[in-house]
């Protein structure tokens, strides 16, 4: 066997592993992740990917494909043609099953499912998000604030729409806006919209409840 052909072998154990870690990539937010995690998280997901679709198979009854991905002293079947078919569909499959755990990790990312029952157990007093501006914004309690702008000396008061994950720069839009002059409470203006970008030091978040509930 030639090192190309075992490349091509070690891609397509590799391949359903990628494809979940991709899945998750899109869908969740998360601190900058070195080569060797990213590698590593492939492999772990590539297997998870294996076990359930090995798993469904012996469910749903369905007959044991080949997986000679890695038989690499198998010469009859580089010749067999019908083995080679049964490789793609089976590798189709196992990606097909990596795409679900991707999703079903980002819905449970979202949930912070882990960190709750962690937190439920003692085990941790980390709250799941990236720092306190994500974990304070995203709390489903968080919806009117107070953005105290410093270097303009501005207050703006709003509902919070959509917000930024970046630790330096901190972005921010709010609707159904009040602006007010920081000193002295005076109104400024109103709009239906704004975007702020702020560095953390400039800023200050103060969060209420218009209504008193």
């Amino acid at each position: 066997m030639n090192v190309s052909e075992l490349t091509v072998r070690l891609l397509l154990l590799f391949f359903p592993g990628i494809i979940c870690h991709i899945v998750v990539e899109w869908f969740t937010v998360h601190r900058e992740r070195k080569p060797h995690q990213v590698f590593l998280l492939c492999f772990v997901y590539g297997m998870l990917a294996y076990c359930l679709y090995h798993a469904a198979s012996q469910i749903l009854r369905i007959p044991t494909l080949t997986m000679d991905v890695l038989n690499f002293s198998n010469e009859s079947s580089r010749n067999d043609k019908e083995t080679q078919v049964i490789k793609g569909w089976e590798i189709f499959a196992v990606t097909c099953a990596g795409v679900f755990l991707g999703l079903a990790f980002s819905f449970i990312h979202k949930k912070k499912w882990a960190h709750r029952l962690a937190l439920a157990c003692g085990i941790t007093a980390k709250f799941g998000e990236l720092d306190v501006w994500e974990y304070a914004l995203a709390s489903p309690d968080t919806e009117w604030v107070v953005l105290r702008d410093h270097k303009n000396g501005l207050m703006y008061q709003g509902q919070v729409l959509t917000f930024s994950d970046n630790e330096e720069e901190r972005e921010i839009i709010l609707k159904q806006v009040n602006v007010f002059d920081e000193k002295s409470g005076d109104f400024r203006f109103e709009v239906d919209k704004i975007y702020i970008s702020r560095r953390k030091d400039d800023m200050t978040l103060e969060f209420q409840n218009p209504e008193g509930d």
